[in-house]
């Protein structure tokens, strides 16, 4: 739809042609809020008042969880916990700033039953994105496989128990603060040219 205007829940294109806008309302799926555009899904927020563990889905409703919006979890001081089923899909969400993760309040993170402390990132993915894992407390070291093209900002910041990683010399890309306060941080090995 190029050009046109927009006029009262419809679009208008150049020929006089009219479209009917889907708006969508927030929904609600297992104590999450979120939006569906274009067959995705964007958590945008938790119903629980304040909780100290979630469980973040991998699709709500069918759709798959491709972002979560800006600020989702703000409101989650006594976040302890956070448990997802599938790095892969954890690795391909978009998250809007730093509060849009929920291990940014200084949690852990478990895939599945198992407390996450050795991060090896799946073969497949060509890019940490931006606070991937910020403020993650269980990360100690993290194996990047060949394949892996860009870390993205903050993708590392403030996993204070992080102390090891390796990175492929197919990383042809780290981004400014990937590993801000990263306290315990003693060995960076990098399989390339600097």
């Amino acid at each position: 739809l190029d050009g046109g205007i927009y006029s009262g829940g419809a679009f208008v294109d150049d020929d006089g042609t009219e479209y009917e806008l889907e708006v969508l309302s927030t929904l609600e799926y297992n104590g999450f809020t979120y939006e569906v555009h274009g067959g995705k899904a964007t958590i945008t927020g938790t119903t629980y008042t304040n909780p100290n563990y979630l469980e973040i889905p991998a699709k709500v409703d069918d759709y798959p969880v491709v972002s979560i919006g800006a600020s989702a979890f703000a409101g989650c001081s006594k976040l302890e916990e956070v448990r997802i089923s599938d790095l892969s899909a954890w690795l391909s969400i978009t998250f809007h700033n730093e509060k849009s993760n929920p291990l940014s309040n200084d949690a852990v993170l478990y895939i599945g039953e198992a407390l996450l402390e050795d991060l090896v990132i799946p073969k497949g993915c060509e890019e940490i994105p931006l606070y991937a894992f910020v403020g993650c407390r269980s990360i100690r070291n993290v194996t990047i496989p060949k394949g892996v093209i860009r870390i993205q900002a903050f993708a590392f910041c403030r996993c204070v128990n992080l102390r090891q990683i390796t990175i492929p010399n197919t990383v042809k890309y780290i981004a400014n603060d990937v590993f801000y306060n990263c306290d315990s941080l003693a060995s960076i090995t990098y399989h390339g040219t600097p």
